[in-house]
């Protein structure tokens, strides 16, 4: 009997010391390799979104449809302002190269968004790249009211220059009739407020491009929209004040032209009778006065809508 207790007691001693042996074991062998044991969970498979209803799958169809319109329509009109653009002939090799590099890119990035909602597949993405289209590219809010403006003090540059040239003609024969002997008084007053004119045009035209020349889409600010609205508000009130400069200088060149016609020399000290008239042969010819631009297609448009 005492021996049969020894051996259960022998036994109890061995399975305790076994047990608590393992907790070691299983601690040894997790770190064997200098780290703890790591516990993966494999990532949750992709979840296949739900095919269109045939309603959806028109709807997408349709917004697709528009949206690509609308970047049709954005790209036909770029294209042809890029082609007008090259006609322009006083502006600088600076500023056109400028205007022409954002339209090209705007142009490829139309293209890009164009190809990526032809592509889309579920409707919500669609409908986000769709109002891309109006937010993101300001063609008709920017780009083009931009070309107009520097279209149109292209043209009054070019105006500014023939007048400028007639003016200077005029003066060879102010001058000379007032060696003559003429009262040259009033033609010289004239002359003057063409050259002031001229002046004041140049100024006008030339800040509404400075003004223009950094301004860039908004993509969606807000703010940037505003400072933008601003900006070209300020150069159209500037091209406006420049374009009543030019109908005052083209009424001082025809007035000019006009007392060309009917100034008198006076008699030679000589006793000659009467001198030739300013209409005799030796009066320069002029070219025509060109019409400023009012409201033609380079002329500097109001407020514009759309985008």
């Amino acid at each position: 009997m005492k021996q049969k207790l020894l051996l259960i007691t022998a036994g109890v001693a061995c399975t305790v010391a076994l047990a608590a042996a393992l907790p070691a074991l299983a601690q040894t062998d997790n770190s064997s390799n200098g780290s703890a044991a790591v516990t993966t969970t494999s990532a949750p498979a992709p979840t296949t979104p739900a095919p269109l209803t045939a309603a959806e799958t028109k709807q997408l169809k349709r917004i697709i449809t528009v949206a690509d319109k609308e970047i049709d329509r954005r790209t036909a009109s770029l294209t042809d302002l890029g082609t007008r653009l090259q006609g322009l002939t006083q502006l600088s090799p600076q500023a056109k190269s400028s205007l022409s590099s954002d339209v090209q890119t705007q142009l490829t990035a139309l293209g890009q968004l164009k190809a990526k909602i032809d592509a889309d597949t579920d409707l919500a993405t669609a409908k986000t790249d769709r109002q891309t289209v109006i937010s993101s590219y300001r063609i008709f809010a920017l780009i083009i009211p931009k070309y107009r403006i520097v279209a149109a003090a292209d043209r009054m540059d070019s105006i500014t220059s023939i007048l400028a040239t007639i003016g200077l003609k005029v003066q060879t024969r102010v001058d000379g009739d007032k060696t003559a002997g003429a009262d040259v008084t009033a033609a010289l007053a004239t002359l003057a407020d063409l050259q002031a004119k001229l002046n004041d045009a140049k100024t006008q035209y030339s800040n509404a491009l400075q003004g223009i020349a950094p301004l860039q889409p908004d993509n969606g600010d807000k703010t940037l929209m505003a400072s933008n609205t601003a900006a070209l508000k300020a150069a159209r009130a500037l091209l406006k004040t420049a374009q009543a400069d030019l109908v005052a200088a083209r009424k001082d060149v025809q007035t000019l032209i006009t007392w060309l016609k009917t100034v008198k020399i006076p008699a030679a000290s000589t006793g000659a009778t009467t001198a030739p008239t300013a209409t005799t042969p030796n009066t320069p010819t002029t070219p025509a006065t060109p019409p400023v631009p009012t409201n033609s297609s380079n002329a500097p448009a109001g407020n514009t809508t759309g985008n």
